[in-house]
């Protein structure tokens, strides 16, 4: 297995999104064309006050990310949650071997950028929505 280059870059924005209260609510990252090197998307920090249509729309359905999110909820006893999470979107469409590729990467994305609440991965883009990964979180 390749190791993935992740550069002092993510290291530090991820370092900022993890602080209580941080400026950051999303870092949208994929891989180089070459897939050694995780980077961020053009534009791909998003401050705080920012929504999850906001992040969506540097999102194209076909290709495969890792993004890092505030999920922000409250809980059915109402209790209000703030969970720094991790996603990898994987679409169907991709050939197996970038999809092998984006999973053996996540466990050393996991093990340099550790301390998140949750991890999900998904395939479709319909399962790409707020709702449902609220509802994910909840159980």
């Amino acid at each position: 297995m390749q190791t993935l280059n992740i550069p002092q870059e993510i290291l530090d924005a991820y370092t900022s999104f993890l602080k209580r209260n941080s400026d950051i609510r999303y870092i949208v990252t994929n891989m180089t064309d070459d897939h050694t090197t995780l980077q961020i998307v053009p534009d791909g920090i998003i401050a705080k006050g920012t929504t999850w249509a906001d992040m969506m729309k540097l999102v194209d359905p076909a290709a495969p990310y890792f993004i890092f999110f505030t999920l922000n909820y409250t809980t059915d006893d109402g209790l209000n949650k703030e969970e720094k999470s991790l996603m990898m979107y994987t679409p169907e469409s991709l050939p197996t071997a970038m999809k092998m590729v984006y999973a053996q990467s996540k466990g050393q994305i996991q093990a340099k950028c550790n301390k998140l609440h949750q991890k999900f991965e998904f395939h479709g883009v319909d399962d790409l929505d707020e709702e449902n990964i609220i509802a994910k979180s909840k159980k």
